[in-house]
């Protein structure tokens, strides 16, 4: 271990001092990315925002050239991640997952499906936001697999916004369970499949009138007005009064209007 790195491993940030955390980082950025990866805690004990600027500095080397000291501490992590104990395991996740930003998209897609299938939750659930950042057109299939496994909300959200007709067409039971107590996300699962999915109509009215209504005022079905009105009384929804208005149906809007009005 050279005098730099050794400095800094001593390097004392007291109560959080600010500008002890800018000198540090400010320092951490001199280093060779040999020295700066020779830097990085894997006994994870350090300070988290020692740790923070390492992992930065780290990264920004990373985005330049990857080098063998990059690639064994890249090692070293995802062992980690299998025998390190609880917080530290999720730590060392974490430090995988920034660096793993800075390589070719084929490779961090690679870290991300090994990440993703650990039954670690929280590890799951930055690999979730990671993939929220990515365009919306990226919907791997690790994260059907890692959904079909854990059943993660997070995962049931991403593939509703992501996943092709076909796939959730092929999940709708599960994604329709999942998705039964959020009335606007079911309503968007049966709007993506154009009201033609696996399920009938019927049984998204029995499962969540409010969002049927919905989708029916979407895809230009007219529901009766006994059922508008019915449904609001039960509801008091404005999202009633808009799905009526979207049917062209008067009388009952106005009839809505005068429930409301007895009910103040």
């Amino acid at each position: 271990m050279n005098e730099r790195v050794k400095f800094l491993k001593n390097f004392d940030i007291e109560s959080e001092s600010q500008g002890d955390i800018v000198t540090f980082g400010a320092l951490v950025f001199c280093l060779n990315p040999e020295e700066v990866c020779e830097a990085f805690d894997l006994s994870f004990e350090d300070l988290p925002k020692k740790r923070q600027a390492i992992v930065r500095k780290i990264q920004n080397d990373l985005f330049d050239e990857m080098r063998d000291c990059h690639r064994s501490l890249l090692n070293v992590l995802e062992k980690g991640i299998e025998t390190l104990p609880g917080p530290k395991k999720t730590s060392a996740a974490n430090a995988l997952l920034y660096l793993a930003r800075a390589l070719p998209s084929r490779k961090e897609h690679k870290v991300l499906k090994r990440l993703i299938s650990s039954k670690n939750g929280n590890i799951r659930a930055q690999v979730y936001r990671r993939l929220k950042e990515l365009p919306e057109k990226v919907c791997p299939d690790y994260l059907k697999d890692a959904w079909c496994v854990y059943r993660d909300f997070e995962a049931t959200k991403l593939l509703l916004n992501r996943a092709s007709i076909e796939t959730l067409s092929e999940l709708f039971d599960g994604l329709e369970e999942d998705l039964s107590y959020s009335g606007p996300l079911l309503s968007r699962l049966y709007l993506k499949l154009h009201g033609n999915s696996p399920a009938t109509m019927e049984r998204l009215e029995r499962l969540n009138p409010l969002s049927h209504a919905y989708v029916c005022a979407k895809l230009g079905v007219s529901l009766p007005s006994k059922v508008l009105v019915q449904l609001y009384t039960k509801e008091m929804s404005g999202l009633v009064i808009w799905c009526a208005g979207q049917m062209g149906q008067w009388d009952s809007i106005l009839e809505m209007h005068q429930i409301a009005e007895k009910g103040s």
